[in-house]
């Protein structure tokens, strides 16, 4: 489900910003790091809500689950680049009256490429306190973005396109007359919402960055083919941060054959203080584990497409710089909508 670009790069701030100790280790809050090469403790050490490793397993003590119907934990490990960057990839899917999935980062290892998840699915009670609807609203939420016919919305116009890494761009669209020569055979229509929704999570467990994405879909019952689609994302960062917004779009078009509705949604922000504010939290030498200098930036790069019988929902996120390897992905998708 996610993709990690997670830089391996370390910082050292110098002798004034860590207190080195008789043993040759620095003391980040109650959490141990070494003063010299790679920066895992000599052990396991817990300062709540982080546990580090000597492994560097980054571990979130105080992830958030809701009751889950089924779940399991998975180890995914991923690949390294020549940058030193993680590559993590997963995609979900669905299928009609398909219970809603929800996913969770519990862990992370810069070195190692990997994450821990535990991944499961909700009811609709669950759900539905979550503020998860089981139909598409009547007006849009407060602060969300809808879509254009194969529009781009962005507050950096000379970006690339967004979702280019997904390998889906509205340029391979056929065009929509084509549809014409099947509107006779239209003896039904039925509409189908489906939504997504990737969030970051700080290791006090307050949700920093988000993007929701929301699909409705037309399928003509005499032969599967998608007749319409419109989307709306709805995304959010925390009001306290110091935020500067790099890009945001929405984009929905039907594949070439008419048998999926696609939804493309990008969200990059950049977060001067996080830095800054896991340093109060945890001390100068929190520097040492929590991957890269200021500033953070955070992607959310997602993909949900809709079919006759289901949906599927992928992304290409990542979390850059700024001692954003101390926060926790996070992953909702299901019929219904999202904000």
């Amino acid at each position: 489900m996610e993709l990690r670009r997670r830089s391996l790069r370390l910082l050292s701030r110098g002798a004034a910003a860590v207190t080195v100790g008789a043993a040759g280790t620095a003391a980040i809050g109650g959490r141990l790091a070494s003063a010299s090469g790679p920066s895992t403790p000599s052990s396991t050490t817990t300062t709540s809500p982080v546990t580090v490793t000597p492994s560097g397993w980054i571990k979130y003590n105080d992830i958030s689950l809701p009751p889950m119907v089924s779940s399991s934990t998975v180890t995914v490990s991923g690949t390294l680049d020549a940058n030193g960057n993680c590559h993590i990839d997963q995609t979900d899917s669905n299928t009609a009256g398909g219970l809603n999935r929800f996913e969770a980062e519990t862990a992370y290892n810069p070195k190692l490429c990997e994450a821990t998840y535990v991944e499961g699915t909700i009811d609709q009670a669950t759900a539905s306190a979550l503020g998860i609807s089981t139909s598409a609203p009547a007006t849009l939420p407060a602060g969300a973005l809808a879509a254009g016919p194969a529009s781009v919305i962005t507050s950096l116009p000379s970006l690339a396109p967004p979702n280019t890494s997904l390998g889906n761009s509205p340029g391979s669209v056929s065009s929509p007359a084509a549809l014409s020569s099947v509107a006779a055979d239209y003896s039904g229509t039925t509409y189908k919402t489906a939504s997504s929704k990737d969030w970051y999570t700080d290791p006090v467990g307050i949700t920093i960055t988000s993007l929701a994405q929301n699909l409705t879909w037309s399928v003509d019952d005499s032969n599967g083919l998608i007749s319409s689609e419109s989307s709306y994302v709805v995304p959010y960062q925390f009001a306290y941060d110091g935020w500067t917004t790099n890009a945001l779009s929405d984009t929905d078009y039907k594949n070439g054959n008419y048998t999926a509705a696609i939804e493309l949604s990008y969200f990059q922000s950049t977060n001067t203080d996080f830095e800054e504010i896991m340093t109060f939290l945890f001390g100068p030498g929190v520097i040492l584990v929590c991957g890269g200098v200021s500033p953070a930036v955070f992607t959310q790069d997602m993909a949900l497409t809709g079919t006759q019988d289901g949906y599927s929902a992928s992304n290409a996120d990542s979390a850059t710089g700024g001692c954003s390897d101390l926060v926790s992905w996070n992953h909702s998708d299901g019929w219904g909508t999202r904000s």
